[in-house]
């Protein structure tokens, strides 16, 4: 039956030609020249008898055969990929993509345990407020975004649920100071689509509601350079619980009012369908599950 599959070369052109959007892209990509990709695109053509691209004059876009095709060849590859890489002994390397926040306050202390228990593996972490493309972007391994809804066609792992509490520095405020005594800092996020959680709803929990008007409120667009703020002991800060969590066991940061707890959204580990069978994702799913459910306790 494989007799009559055209080259694989050929279909790998025709793959990322498909998941790039461009022929220029994918030549860079695959280290060919953007003519390689069309005469390989055009070949296939020719010994299918159908279009794969509708070729415009500044770009190409896929029809539908072309996308179905290509999606088919993507699961391929990827699979193939996986269990090639299952099989090799050398180091592999394991790429996440996350949040500046979580990678800082969260992920990155833990590292070090991670790769001490899976020693044959080596993270590379990258962090934006912008969620990686895995459709895109196959370097990728795994992504972890908070509040973000899964695309199509990938897999998720929930994470965690996440609430936001007031945190400051010890002794910040000054005992016997009232609300309109102190300084607040919240997070404006960057990434549309998200809730905003800030001082109002806090101050509406806290049955003080008329100071939303008057509190002084600075705000910052990275989490991380919030609680920076708030370890310096410039205010209170409006933060995450699970984030804040070890600088509250370090000593650095303390809860305040801590029955006062805003619901947050949810952590989610995202990987391609591929990726998330090969023994690199499992092992790191089922590593950072546990790592967070001790968090939680």
């Amino acid at each position: 039956m494989f007799q009559t599959l055209p080259s694989l070369a050929a279909l790998r052109a025709l793959e990322a030609a498909v998941r790039l959007g461009s022929f220029k892209d994918a030549a860079a990509e695959l280290s060919v020249s953007p003519t390689a990709i069309s005469h390989h695109v055009k070949s296939l053509e020719t010994n299918l008898g159908v279009a794969l691209f509708v070729r415009g004059t500044r770009r190409v876009t896929a029809t539908t055969a072309g996308s179905q095709l290509a999606e088919a060849v993507n699961r391929g590859l990827s699979t193939i990929a996986a269990a090639v890489d299952d099989q090799l002994e050398d180091e592999k390397i394991l790429t996440v993509s996350t949040t500046p926040a979580f990678g800082a306050l969260w992920l990155v202390p833990r590292l070090r345990q991670f790769q001490g228990r899976f020693p044959r593996y080596r993270v590379q972490l990258e962090t934006d407020t912008a969620p990686a493309d895995l459709a895109r972007d196959r370097r990728v391994d795994i992504a972890i975004r908070y509040g973000a809804a899964p695309a199509a066609g990938l897999a998720a792992t929930p994470l965690a649920r996440e609430t936001f509490g007031a945190f400051a520095a010890p002794g910040y405020p000054d005992t016997g100071r009232g609300l309109e005594d102190l300084d607040f800092i919240e997070t404006g996020w960057r990434q549309t689509g998200l809730q905003h959680i800030g001082w109002s709803a806090w101050f509406e929990a806290a049955g003080a509601s008329d100071h939303a008007t008057t509190a002084r409120i600075r705000s910052f667009e990275q989490e991380h350079h919030m609680v920076q703020c708030g370890i310096a002991g410039q205010g209170l800060i409006l933060a995450s619980t699970l984030l804040v969590s070890d600088l509250v066991e370090q000593g650095l940061l303390a809860p305040y009012r801590p029955e006062i707890r805003l619901p947050g959204l949810t952590y989610t580990l995202l990987t391609t369908p591929e990726a998330a069978a090969s023994r690199k994702c499992r092992d790191f799913r089922k590593w950072i599950t546990a790592e967070l459910s001790a968090t939680d306790r």
